[in-house]
């Protein structure tokens, strides 16, 4: 990024660094791994010293968003507490949006929100072009353009809501898709986006940054951006996993959108410094403790797996160099299953796995919402694992 996308200033200042860290999110096959170079690269976070947006420096480190993608392998919403999330975001549309009508969600990943507007008799499509699509389409027979957004693709002044869920912090130019979107909003349509929030990191609801994470937004800094693409904020609140929504309607679909000005705010630039400060004192924190676990492990030879193959695993093993420490990954969701943890020779299980394959210790690598029903689910292996190594809310032995 040559200049802040907020303020348009081009004065950056690195925040922290972290070395190899894996570019593609989740798991694939040895294929992948043979097809794209440079799997790990480091990952820089810098902000801008006049409105302070904290962002990734150098995003994908030359990979293309469309290879990114298609290889993309996020996992299906088959969790609760990933249903959970969509259902609070859904109910908080529905509370402001009663009319039925035509709804694009862009990034619909697995169409698992698209088919809860289904059955409330919107005309939904999808627009996803990484391999969850196939899933969209067979599973909920949404209709999808399985390729990556192009406004080209649409009618203009086709629909009465668009949906952008975690998309704005994973877009190089958040401002240019917003003014893309209005042209296929009806007069009055209405966007509906959900966002991840700065307070997810520096409350430490996760220590693991990744590649395709562009912009760590403040809500207000979120609502600038929004506000200046000649969008009107209607409701906004700040969900229970730490995650803006907004929505926000077009009153006037013949402007072009065209940036107004965004001034900088210094609340946000002290929010973002205040962010620096408690992740980088959590952070050393959590590397402390964590270390004198490793240096147990490795005095008495334990043998130790990771249940989590996603960026939380992939970014302790990098953190802490202990792809060698682990001897492989086990995850519920079956997509991942006999697959490979992508940066790494590490082989992805079924938890069933243990009902045969004693080991010494797991480690519960998954965000702190996601730490309680990950290791609940692995109490029925109890008799073939000692201990469970929890990361939040402290990196600590779990206790039954």
């Amino acid at each position: 990024m040559n200049k802040c996308i907020v303020c348009g200033s081009r004065n950056f200042k690195k925040v922290i660094s972290f070395p190899s860290i894996p570019v593609l999110v989740g798991c694939g096959t040895v294929e992948m791994h043979n097809k794209i170079p440079n799997l790990r690269q480091d990952l820089t976070v810098a902000y801008c010293q006049k409105c302070g947006l904290l962002f990734n420096r150098f995003p994908q480190n030359g990979l293309s968003w469309n290879v990114f993608y298609k290889y993309f392998s996020h996992p299906t919403t088959f969790s609760v507490e990933k249903k959970d999330d969509a259902k609070e975001f859904f109910d908080f549309i529905l509370s402001y949006v009663h009319k039925a009508g035509r709804a694009l969600e862009i990034g619909c990943h697995d169409g698992y929100f698209l088919s809860l507007l289904s059955k409330k008799r919107w005309d939904v499509y999808g627009c996803e072009p990484s391999p969850a699509s196939d899933i969209a389409r067979e599973k909920y027979s949404i209709k999808i353009n399985k390729s990556m957004f192009s406004p080209k693709d649409y009618e203009k002044s086709s629909f009465d809501l668009i949906i952008l869920r975690n998309l704005l912090v994973c877009v190089p130019d958040p401002s240019q898709l917003l003014m893309e979107c209005r042209k296929l909003l009806k007069k009055n349509g209405i966007i509906a986006i959900e966002n991840p929030n700065i307070d997810m990191w520096m409350d430490f609801e996760t220590f693991a940054l990744r590649h395709d994470v562009l912009y760590y937004f403040t809500s207000q800094q979120l609502q600038n951006i929004i506000s200046a693409r000649k969008y009107t904020i209607l409701y906004s609140k700040l969900g229970k996993s730490k995650r803006n929504f907004i929505l926000a309607s077009v009153k006037d679909n013949t402007s072009n959108g065209k940036k107004g000005g965004i001034y900088p705010n210094q609340s946000c630039l002290n929010e973002t410094r205040e962010f620096i400060l408690k992740y980088e004192e959590n952070l050393q924190e959590f590397k402390k403790k964590f270390y004198n676990f490793l240096a147990e492990w490795k005095k008495t030879k334990q043998k130790i797996i990771m249940a989590g193959a996603g960026s939380h695993s992939q970014f302790l093993i990098s953190l802490f160099d202990i792809e060698n420490n682990i001897s492989f990954v086990i995850d519920n969701d079956p997509l991942k299953n006999n697959k490979f943890l992508l940066g790494y020779n590490l082989q992805v299980f079924s938890p069933e796995i243990l009902k045969k394959e004693k080991v010494d210790i797991i480690i519960a690598s998954t965000g702190k919402s996601l730490q309680n029903s990950l290791i609940h689910s692995l109490k029925k292996y109890k008799k073939n694992y000692s201990k469970i190594l929890r990361l939040y809310p402290r990196v600590e032995y779990e206790t039954f």
